[in-house]
């Protein structure tokens, strides 16, 4: 499907992106934190307040209400927002708080 300025990815394609902006991130938090922290010591409150967090400063930097920080621009934010809210929903599907 196409519309006048691109064209609509399939379903597969989105899921393959989301797939690699989730091993991208979680290598990144990895290296720096450790690799289980986000499940072993985080909590599904810290989890979606920073979702939160990182949609609204997407959109203050998109906005441009907000000037980019450590070079962590409104792409950046969305990626890390929904890389946290899949650990949230893993935590809550395992049963943890």
């Amino acid at each position: 499907m196409t519309n006048s300025t691109y064209t609509v990815p399939s379903t597969e394609e989105v899921a393959a992106g989301a797939a690699e902006i989730v091993r991208e991130i979680m290598a990144g938090g990895a290296a720096k934190h450790g690799a289980h922290i986000w499940f072993s010591e985080e909590t599904v409150r810290h989890h979606t307040d920073r979702v939160a967090r990182h949609l609204m400063t997407a959109m203050m930097i998109r906005d441009g209400n907000q000037p980019i920080i450590d070079d962590e621009d409104t792409l950046d934010h969305l990626e890390r927002a929904v890389v946290r809210l899949l650990f949230a929903i893993h935590k809550v599907k395992a049963g943890h708080h």
